[in-house]
């Protein structure tokens, strides 16, 4: 097979395709027409061209008729065309631009130059989708290894009613591996035979349940036959992956169940036993708590490896359950969670009804590490437990048992400790115990005991911390911070008091106190006549399963006279992960009604991009942490680039937080930040004192230094004439920034990088060359892909070979066609613009 690549020469004139044949034919096959039809009948006749080399002027079909003709067709549109021109054929050049040409070289052929732009197209269209198409067979060959990797044996199964018999097309070395077999062995077996591999019974009923029309996910058990003939149970996920016709294909997993069926009947067998020496609860037939305690030490005497946890459970108000519902569901109640907690500790452990309400668990702690979302469902009601139409919730603490001389009444007692300190609370309904448990529930139920009486006194006061516009240094915004100024113990930290109202339920209360206080400041700087910038108001995640929230908020702003552009609402990132589908309803919600949302913290957890994909915020506040390693770490640094240019592209707008000197302010600047927040413009300060800073502010004249909303072009010229020449003529379409030697270019490009869409630079400059110039970009790590544009003298092939070489964007001689240039600058920028769009999105999926 020929895999050399072979270009087509268009030209009527025979000496030029003499010549750019003699500059071809050692490194590539070279086809020769004579006009564009011919060519057009070369192609037709089903002929290989990788790159074509077209005249404009030829008889029959010119150059220009040429390109419309193949560009519209899809079977030839992707080959790159090369258009050839000469002085005085701009007019024919910028067509030829228009229709698609992909670049130009020019008459006379000068070898080099000619040599290295087709080599360039070459490396760009052809080479690059070659390596493309190794790298997804590489891809696939390293995903296939994986599968290798994977524990389990995993296979692709067809069937078909037409067939009496499934069909396995793929295995993995773990199905080899599970059954004894080599894989040439199992290969063979299959192929002969399956049902020397499946048991026959089990086969049929698993072709049963493929041949329904059903897409769901099939679990079920089967025996497979191992090398030695003996039965192993296995544990199969099938999922459908396609459907031709009558045919099926199935993903299939096998888990070795052989371990865990010996320790279903060993645990069948124990509970027999125990079923008659302990006693049981009347009511839901689980063991009571003598006989719960004397398990519990049985359990953990006869099993020294594994770590084992008490857990006490309690049903919230369920005395409100017995009052609404009557005693019959509340014992129905009662014993629909006995039958949960008997599946939950069946294989694991033990289970008991120590009295009313309350229910004691014993199992691994491995065990519930791995199921632990399945129990907070099981606590949140969502379980099919609650069969009542009313929200019924439970509670739970735990304590490890790793002490063995500990009695189990202790342990109760110290688990029932960590239930109490969740109990109540909305957010978090289980926790373990530790041994400064003690301690911290004292501090705390102190400040809950006077958390009420604080709020009547006032003794929780606003503060406000300053957001200011990145380029001009002018607050134009602020974030409300409640401090709680105790009479006898001073200021107490928000980080004591505010997890402890969240617990409780306290902080709603809370929150619509500060929204108020908030309120009626901007309502008093209002009447004072003084200058107001909209103040931020952080809602807890609580908030969000009140349906009436956004009420409650339209409701102060009335009460005051305002709007919603007085006002912004914060919602932290943790919220999402808590209940994201009333969040996401909340959100729409209250951006109906025109508050502006804004995302806290955001990077602080694991469901960042999921919660850009699925809030629109107006806002993103960009987390502190971030800021910690930015002066040290590339790494960090560029992590904060990428969220900033990513909610551009996204239309959001960026706050910092917890920038605290000038350079991490400048390095902010330079990534294009829109608002800063931190201790370098300001801590948290008292409202007197925020009300001096903007009545200051408003006496001073900020420098609105920044660009209009288009793309920007630097121009770096020694010359005064050229640098004119191209302002004007680019000026009304971009903002243009001027450098007039080399060192100033580089630092306003690395300060501006983020501003910057192209730089256009001379080769010919005397203080530093614009060849070193663009050398210095193409090696700064976070400027390699800012695209240039060279300027050379005529004839200066030298420079010309020079800059495309290390990467120029495009070449242009002096005096520069005007029209032309334009053109060429605006495909450049387009084209670097939806490689940014298309990086962007590729980070957000």
């Amino acid at each position: 097979m020929n895999d050399r690549i072979v270009i087509l020469i268009i030209d009527d004139i025979e000496v030029n395709r003499v010549i750019l044949k003699g500059i071809f034919e050692n490194d590539y096959d070279v086809i020769e027409a004579e006009n564009g039809a011919q060519a057009l009948e070369i192609l037709d006749n089903g002929i290989k061209v990788d790159v074509i080399l077209l005249d404009i002027i030829m008889p029959v079909m010119d150059g220009i008729d040429f390109l419309k003709n193949i560009k519209s067709d899809k079977r030839y549109c992707d080959i790159p065309i090369v258009v050839n021109t000469q002085a005085g054929e701009q007019e024919n050049e910028y067509k030829a631009l228009v229709l698609g040409a992909d670049d130009f070289i020019a008459k006379p052929y000068e070898p080099k130059i000619v040599k290295r732009r087709i080599t360039n197209i070459i490396e760009k269209n052809i080479y690059q989708k070659k390596n493309m198409k190794e790298v997804l067979e590489d891809t696939k060959h390293q995903m296939l290894n994986l599968i290798d990797t994977v524990p389990g044996g995993i296979g692709i199964i067809e069937v078909s009613p037409q067939s009496v018999r499934l069909k396995m097309s793929y295995f993995n070395d773990g199905l080899s591996s599970m059954l004894g077999y080599m894989k040439s062995e199992l290969q063979t077996l299959i192929n002969h035979d399956i049902n020397d591999v499946i048991y026959a019974k089990d086969e049929e009923v698993l072709r049963e349940i493929m041949c329904k029309d059903e897409d769901e996910i099939i679990h079920c058990k089967m025996r497979l036959i191992n090398k030695n003939k003996n039965i192993l149970w296995t544990g199969v996920s099938a999922k459908m992956l396609a459907k031709h016709e009558d045919c099926k294909t199935f993903h299939v997993v096998f888990m070795d169940l052989t371990e865990e069926m010996k320790a279903e009947t060993k645990m069948k067998n124990t509970m027999m036993e125990l079923k008659y020496r302990v006693e049981r609860d009347t009511l839901t037939g689980l063991n009571n708590r003598d006989s719960f305690c004397t398990s519990v030490e049985k359990i953990l005497q006869n099993d020294k490896e594994n770590t084992y946890v008490i857990g006490m459970i309690n049903i919230d108000r369920f005395k409100i359950v017995n009052e609404l519902f009557g005693g019959k569901n509340g014992d129905m109640i009662l014993k629909n969670i006995a039958s949960t907690l008997k599946k939950i500790t069946k294989k694991h452990g033990t289970c008991a009804r120590l009295e009313a309400d309350h229910f004691a668990i014993c199992t691994t702690k491995e065990y519930l590490d791995e199921n632990i979302n399945d129990f907070e469902r099981f606590l949140l009601g969502k379980a099919s437990w609650n069969s009542l139409n009313y929200p019924i919730f439970l509670h739970a603490g735990f304590c490890i048992a790793d002490d063995m001389d500990t009695p189990v009444e202790l342990l109760c007692d110290r688990a029932s400790m960590a239930m109490q300190e969740v109990k109540g609370n909305y957010i978090t309904r289980w926790n373990y115990y530790n041994d400064s448990l003690k301690k911290s529930m004292l501090v705390e139920q102190e400040l809950i005991n006077e958390m009420d009486s604080a709020l009547e006194n006032k003794e929780f006061v606003v503060y406000y911390q300053p957001i200011v516009d990145v380029k001009t240094k002018k607050t134009i915004s602020a974030e409300a911070l409640v401090r709680w100024q105790h009479p006898k113990k001073g200021m107490i930290s928000p980080g004591i008091f505010i997890p402890a109202f969240e617990k409780n339920g306290f902080i709603t209360k809370l929150d619509m106190y500060v929204c108020e206080e908030v309120c009626r400041h901007q309502r008093k700087e209002k009447d004072n006549n003084n200058h107001v910038v909209p103040v931020s108001v952080n809602l807890s995640r609580i908030n969000f399963y009140n349906e009436n929230l956004y009420k409650e908020v339209l409701g102060l702003l009335a009460k005051y006279e305002l709007t919603s552009d007085d006002i912004k609402l914060e919602i932290t990132e943790s919220a999402y992960e808590d209940n994201p589908q009333d969040l996401i309803m909340a959100i729409h919600t209250l951006q109906k009604y025109g508050f502006k949302v804004l995302m806290d913290d955001f990077g602080s957890g694991y469901s960042s991009l999921n919660m850009l994909k699925d809030c629109c915020f107006d806002i993103l506040k960009i987390d502190m942490k971030f800021m910690d390693d930015l002066e040290q770490s590339e790494r960090a640094s560029n992590i904060i680039y990428t969220i900033i240019q990513m909610a551009k592209n996204l239309e959001i707008e960026t706050v910092v937080e917890g920038v605290e000197n000038e350079k991490q302010y400048e390095m902010l600047k330079s990534m294009g930040c829109d608002n800063i927040q931190g201790y370098y413009f300001s801590k948290p300060i008292p409202e007197e004192s925020f009300v001096r800073r903007l009545e200051k502010e408003s006496e001073m004249d900020f420098d609105d230094d920044y660009y209009e909303d288009k793309d920007t072009i630097l121009i770096i010229d020694d010359s005064e004439k050229n640098r004119s020449l191209l302002t004007g003529v680019l000026s009304d379409k971009y903002n243009v920034i001027e450098a007039d030697e080399g060192e100033d270019g580089l630092h306003i490009l690395k300060k501006n990088f983020s501003e910057v869409s192209l730089v256009i630079c001379s080769t010919d400059m005397s203080q530093m060359s614009g060849i070193e110039i663009l050398d210095q970009i193409k090696e700064t790590s976070f400027l390699k892909k800012m695209p240039v544009v060279m300027m050379t003298a005529y004839g200066d092939f030298d420079n010309e070979t020079k800059a495309i070489e290390l990467g120029a964007s495009e070449v242009v001689n002096l005096p520069v066609n005007v029209t032309l240039l334009k053109k060429r600058i605006e495909n450049i920028i387009n084209i670097s613009n939806a490689n940014k769009y298309l990086h962007a999105a590729f980070i957000g999926s």
